[in-house]
């Protein structure tokens, strides 16, 4: 997704858990695991959340402030049910 460059607040509006990441890295994997790790694969786990609230809750909203530099950045929003309806909700202002 294309951004300009500036100050960003994220929200995120989730009952239950929920994880926001920009532009995250990935974890990877030696396939077959040994130690020569003669190939790395991608093993489907992001790392470093910016909003990390995994765990069973009402429904909240959170938000996290953020500079982006110009240009296409990626956004993943993970999220978690534990019981009732699933509700998950993001947007996001420049300011």
């Amino acid at each position: 997704m294309e951004f300009a460059g500036g100050f960003y607040r994220f929200w995120v509006q989730s009952d239950d858990g929920v994880r926001l990441y920009i532009d995250p890295a990935r974890e990877f994997v030696c396939q077959p695991p040994d130690i020569r790790c003669a190939q790395r694969v991608e093993a489907g786990r992001y790392l470093n959340p910016i909003l990390d609230r995994w765990y069973i809750r009402s429904q909240a909203t959170d938000h996290i402030d953020t500079y982006l530099t110009p240009g296409p950045h990626t956004i993943i929003l993970e999220y978690f049910e534990y019981v009732g309806p699933a509700s998950v909700k993001m947007w996001w202002e420049r300011w």
